[in-house]
Order: structure tokens, then sequence, then C-alpha cells
């Protein structure tokens, strides 16, 4: 139905938007674990990455969650607000 491949559409939006999200993060916390010589072991560990995995799985499983309720049926949204690839244009043949 056309409400499924809005939700398809919106889980996909969203997990490219946290993807980038974190990714964005990750390279601030790396730089500064750069400039600041004395925390690079600190901001740079393997905790950095599991800390954004476990963040990336719990946002895509609310997400999952929030998209197969009656709410969003009612009124399909991303859920940061930021439309990347434009949830209503499920019908457009040329996407």
């Amino acid at each position: 139905t056309r409400t499924q491949k809005i939700a398809a559409r919106a889980l996909i939006a969203n997990r490219m938007f946290t993807g980038l999200l974190l990714l964005g993060v990750y390279a601030a916390v790396t730089i500064a674990g750069i400039v600041f010589p004395g925390y690079y072991d600190l901001v740079n560990g393997a905790w950095v990455l599991l800390s954004a995995g476990a963040i990336y799985f719990g946002v895509a499983a609310f997400d999952d969650w929030r998209v197969r309720g009656r709410r969003f049926a009612e009124g399909p949204s991303v859920l940061f607000g930021f439309d990347m690839i434009h949830l209503y244009l499920v019908d457009d043949p040329v996407l």
C-alpha cells in the first residue's frame, strides 16, 4: 500500500540521516583528539565506535517501532524533521 511505501522511505531516510549525523560526531571527536593530544587515547578508543553503533541501533529500532504504529499511518513524517528523500514521492515513476 501507499502507507507501507512511505513507511519504508521514512525508515531509509531516518537511517541515512542518523548515520550521517553520527559520522559527523565521530569526525568531530577524532579532530578533537588530534587537536588536544593529551586526550587522544581517551576520545579515540573503541568505545566511541561502540557507542555510535549502539546509538544507531537504538534509533533504528525506535524508528521501526514508530512507523508501524497507527499515529504514523495518520500523519507520516520523518523522525528528525529533515526529509532527505521526499516521503510522498512514492507514486512518481521516475523514482
